[in-house]
């Protein structure tokens, strides 16, 4: 071959080259830009399958992703709730375990420790529904209290209402102690005219009337209401009267069953000692206005802050704040408290004011 036909070879076969790469650079601009080009019939086809395996390819890495972040995000959620859950079940410091327990009397001294092991404390949990709980606290008590560990030790011989009334209230754990046991001697003691020189006050679990039976139970835990009778008219008519006395007026009459005490006892009680009962609305000034002028005021309340149950309980004054005197009959605490109206406002059911 002569030299210039083998130039003229070489030259056409780098045109060729050239040709080629240009048409292959050129084809993928166009796939990257999404334009199609002007193709035959079996280009066009296979164009429509290379666009759509690159259309999968970008949607499975799209998926991908979103499964990726997803993963991310549940694993963030995990530990934030793992380490939420760590801090809420961390137990407490020794700087941490200062307390004041609520009732006293019944061998946790108030503002003490009720039992401390390894820099932790165990708290009585009073006002409580759930039977574990009076048990959880009885079992405190028991670790300074004999008359605690008794009511422990035969704790499937009791009552729930006992139970409940001693793991509620540590200043009635002798009284419940000593139904075990009449042996046992019932050291709480409690002044009588606390709040009043005219009103007497009488604790309902008092054991000189809180074993008589009455309402399906005993006084101790269902004689509310005749413990309140008894306190008003002693005070109004001058003539001391017991609460046995006016639970038994109550079960002679009809006015008590296993729920309690009805609301019609009042009216029947106070015509029996020529007395006037006044139905009074919810109202500050008025109840404040009766207990002025000396006027008792007895008081139904729903379940709430006081018992677990409905209570009845008795206002003998207002003192120079203007916070009322309560003579509960089931707690000496809340007796020893004055009381803003804010405070019981809510608990209200029915009042009474009662006077001659």
């Amino acid at each position: 071959m002569s030299n210039n036909n083998r130039r003229t070879y070489s030259g056409e076969r780098r045109r060729r080259s050239s040709s080629s790469n240009t048409q292959e650079r050129r084809r993928a601009r166009r796939e990257r830009s999404g334009s199609r080009p002007n193709l035959s019939e079996r280009d066009s086809l296979e164009y429509r399958r290379r666009q759509r395996r690159l259309r999968e390819k970008r949607i499975r890495a799209q998926r991908r992703r979103r499964r990726l972040f997803l993963l991310v995000l549940v694993f963030v959620v995990f530990l934030t709730g793992r380490s939420f859950m760590s801090l809420m079940n961390k137990e407490p410091n020794k700087e941490e375990v200062a307390i004041t327990t609520v009732d006293s009397g019944g061998g946790i001294p108030e503002g003490s420790n009720t039992a401390q092991s390894a820099g932790t404390v165990e708290k009585p949990v009073f006002g409580t529904y759930e039977k574990k709980n009076w048990i959880h606290n009885l079992n405190l008590a028991a670790k300074t209290n004999p008359n605690a560990k008794r009511i422990v030790d035969n704790i499937d011989n009791l009552s729930d209402p006992l139970i409940k009334l001693s793991g509620n209230n540590f200043d009635a754990i002798d009284f419940v102690a000593k139904s075990i046991d009449p042996a046992v001697e019932n050291k709480f003691r409690y002044p009588e005219s606390i709040n009043s020189e005219k009103f007497p006050y009488y604790i309902q679990w008092d054991d000189r009337w809180g074993y008589e039976k009455y309402a399906g139970g005993i006084i101790g835990y269902t004689g509310c209401a005749p413990t309140v009778m008894a306190m008003a008219v002693s005070g109004i008519t001058g003539t001391k009267t017991t609460p046995a006395e006016m639970a038994k007026i109550a079960e002679e009459n009809g006015f008590s069953n296993d729920s309690g005490t009805g609301w019609d006892y009042y009216p029947f009680m106070a015509k029996e000692y020529g007395l006037q009962l006044e139905e009074l609305p919810k109202d500050d000034r008025q109840m404040k206005k009766h207990l002025q002028e000396g006027h008792p005021i007895i008081i139904s309340v729903k379940p709430g802050q006081f018992t677990q149950v409905g209570h009845i309980m008795m206002l003998v004054g207002v003192d120079e704040d203007g916070k009322y005197i309560i003579n509960d009959p089931n707690n000496l605490q809340n007796t020893q408290k004055h009381w803003e109206y804010s405070e019981f406002q809510g608990d209200l059911k029915k009042i009474w004011a009662l006077y001659k």
